[in-house]
């Protein structure tokens, strides 16, 4: 399977509108939480610059299982912005294809 790579996430935002959705979905989620809970890493090493406390490490969990939700979501903007620009017809056949099963067609 062969799927699409993007180095541009400006590009999708002109390409999907469901895309749009859920970068603001996600922008207003971030909002919620205070800019040091999230990861600040020295680039250079990869190594944290400062030790986050325990209080940040769980509002951190907090916001990425809201991520995942929003992401997983069925039939939400993210799956609906992958199914339709991301994933090549030919695989959309397929799972279609598979998603409805086969059906039993002998003649009596």
């Amino acid at each position: 399977m062969a799927y699409a790579s993007v180095n541009n996430l400006v590009d999708l935002e002109l390409v999907s509108k469901d895309y749009i959705r859920y970068r603001k979905k996600k922008m207003k989620l971030k909002s919620k939480y205070s800019e040091d809970i999230f990861p600040n890493y020295n680039i250079a090493r990869g190594v944290s610059k400062s030790k986050p406390t325990e209080k940040q490490i769980k509002q951190y969990r907090k916001y990425l299982k809201e991520v995942g939700d929003l992401i997983f979501k069925p039939g939400g903007d993210y799956q609906k912005f992958c199914w339709d620009i991301l994933i090549s017809k030919s695989d959309k056949d397929i799972q279609l294809r598979k998603s409805r099963g086969s059906k039993y067609t002998a003649k009596y």
